[in-house]
């Protein structure tokens, strides 16, 4: 994949919508199983929480990878796994919990399928995980993979369903199995036979049937997927439904004689610098090159900071120590959206430099809007000391420029 094709993707992310039916057959034993092996794949599909820290008296939230924690967000005493957003990105996008002990009413009961429960919407045969909208496609993909492990792991007391497209779901499979000793396959619902034999051991009308297939499918609708429709229906209710999905053909176009363009998204497509996105700032290194353009957005932000420098908070913290300071700073900041090794980062820095205040007074007191591009740049200028000193050196050149006018 391409640089271009990575932006818009980042730009105007793939959406799903997903839940897990879990029979309350279930033992407590067998979700336990299951439990901990998500909770030990979380890291490596680089899920992260957002995390409270103190770190030697400066207190804050920060990412930090999934881990077991032995409180919800009510401070009740209960222990669970939970994915906020990935760490790499430092991105939140939606919570998704995994409790490691079920409620008592919904386990060990003596009948009720996973599927039965979805299928009769009864509450009295499953119980139901997830649920929520999900974007951004690195971050479905790695729900996904876990919600397949659980699929798997339980058998039939564990029924996955929902919306994604089939494309991130094979993602899916392909980053949960590289994880695996042994591989795992696609979901039931990715599944024309199994997921058909499913729907055959209910007791509802052929009509119902149908439309319980139809509505549940999420594979791709290949030779297989008509072969099972039609080996279980009527050629009339099956022909029915092929003619009221068919797309209209349309009208051929004629061929243009001029020679076609390289396409943006061609694999071959030529970057011009090493970093030309906000969001590669992070990987800067001496000797990188800036897209000049974005190099000037930064340069721009400098003009912030020094005004930032001329406010009464900072001349009032200015006569502390430094970590009377950082820990004064910190305060002003409920979340700044770095990893929690970068705080210590930033921290040690105080206890090391003598320009720690005057280059993260404006840093730490800049406004954080969440996936933006100034979020971006004012992380990075935070936790990459490169890059800070690269623009710091290149803004100076300019106002020495500008006064030499």
């Amino acid at each position: 994949m391409n640089y271009i094709r990575k932006w818009i993707e980042e730009v105007f992310p793939v959406s799903a919508q997903f839940s897990i039916s879990i029979s309350k057959t279930i033992s407590q034993k067998e979700w336990e199983n299951v439990y901990e092996e998500t909770l030990s794949l979380a890291p490596q599909l680089d899920l992260c929480y957002v995390k409270n820290f103190d770190y030697e008296g400066v207190i804050g939230k920060c990412f930090a990878s999934s881990e077991e924690l032995d409180k919800d967000d009510y401070d009740i005493k209960r222990v669970l796994w939970r994915a906020d957003g990935l760490y790499s990105k430092r991105i939140a996008i939606c919570p998704v919990k995994f409790f490691k002990n079920l409620k008592k009413e919904n386990c060990e009961q003596t009948k009720g399928s996973a599927f039965l429960g979805y299928a009769y919407d009864d509450q009295s045969l499953s119980s139901i995980m997830m649920g929520q909208e999900l974007v951004n496609k690195t971050y479905i993909t790695s729900i996904l993979a876990l919600a397949f492990l659980i699929e798997a792991r339980l058998k039939d007391k564990a029924f996955l369903y929902g919306y994604f497209d089939y494309d991130v779901a094979q993602e899916a499979l392909l980053k949960i199995n590289e994880l695996l000793k042994e591989p795992i396959g696609m979901p039931v619902v990715c599944k024309p036979s199994e997921l058909m034999a499913y729907v055959q051991a209910t007791n509802f009308s052929k009509p119902e049937k149908f439309k319980l297939f139809i509505d549940t499918y999420a594979g791709h609708r290949d030779q297989t997927f008509w072969t099972e429709l039609e080996l279980n229906f009527s050629k009339t209710t099956v022909e029915k439904f092929r003619k009221k999905i068919r797309p209209k053909p349309r009208k051929q176009e004629k061929k243009s004689d001029t020679t076609k363009s390289k396409s943006i998204f061609d694999e071959d497509s030529e970057r011009k610098y090493d970093i030309e996105f906000t969001e590669e700032l992070f990987g800067y290194k001496n000797g990188k090159t800036i897209n000049p353009e974005l190099l000037e957005q930064i340069l721009g932000c400098f003009d912030v900071f020094k005004a930032a420098r001329m406010q009464s908070g900072y001349a009032h913290l200015a006569p502390m120590t430094p970590m009377q300071q950082i820990r004064r700073l910190a305060r002003q900041k409920e979340f700044i959206p770095i990893k929690d090794i970068e705080w210590q980062h930033v921290i040690n820095y105080f206890k090391t430099e003598n320009n720690a205040l005057e280059r993260y007074y404006p840093l730490i007191m800049a406004k954080y809007e969440l996936r933006s591009a100034t979020c971006n740049v004012t992380c990075a200028l935070l936790i990459n000391d490169e890059l800070y000193e690269f623009c710091r050196d290149k803004y100076a050149e300019r106002e020495n420029t500008n006064i030499g006018k």
